[in-house]
């Protein structure tokens, strides 16, 4: 199956408003949810307690499956998402942003290709939407919204519409 992957690179700093957030202040995402479509992704977030919030996901589709433990901590700048795909040892990624019931992490710190990477994949069939997505994003700081999974111990989020990737 023919897959384009386009890797996004912020090259940002993190906000001082973001190094004051606690995790006490993303109790809305406890819960479980699902997506289907290409993949059946399933994901668990525990309530906030003690400065921690944990995290399971499990991602399905045909003939392949992966998983995913995550945490949320307090750390002394503010909060990091510690990421550990098929049980592979955690990866940080430090707090950028917050909002209204959204939060942004990010680690710049690896080359590709690297499982610590965030891998941003458009589909074959979703790519007449994007026009020419290695011109248009190449060299540019982009900002992308979705749910994150995990394939091949490899971080990514599927963009099916051009709306979740915004150039900085």
């Amino acid at each position: 199956m023919s897959r384009a992957l386009f890797l996004a690179t912020l090259l940002v700093a993190l906000p001082a408003a973001a190094q004051s957030q606690r995790v006490e202040a993303l109790g809305w995402m406890a819960g479980s949810w699902e997506q289907s479509g290409r993949e059946r992704v399933m994901e668990t977030w525990t309530a906030p307690a003690n400065g921690m919030m944990v995290g399971a996901s499990l991602t399905t589709s045909e003939g392949r499956r992966s998983f995913e433990f995550m945490r949320i901590v307090d750390t002394k700048e503010g909060m990091s998402y510690l990421a550990s795909p098929g049980g592979r040892p955690a990866v940080e990624f430090k707090l950028r942003e917050t909002g209204d019931r959204k939060v942004v992490f990010e680690n710049l710190g690896h080359d590709y290709p690297s499982p610590n990477r965030v891998q941003i994949v458009i589909w074959i069939e979703d790519r007449g939407k994007f026009g020419t997505p290695e011109r248009r994003y190449y060299g540019r700081t982009i900002c992308v919204r979705g749910l994150i999974s995990s394939y091949r111990g490899v971080p990514e989020i599927i963009a099916r519409s051009p709306s979740q990737i915004a150039i900085a």
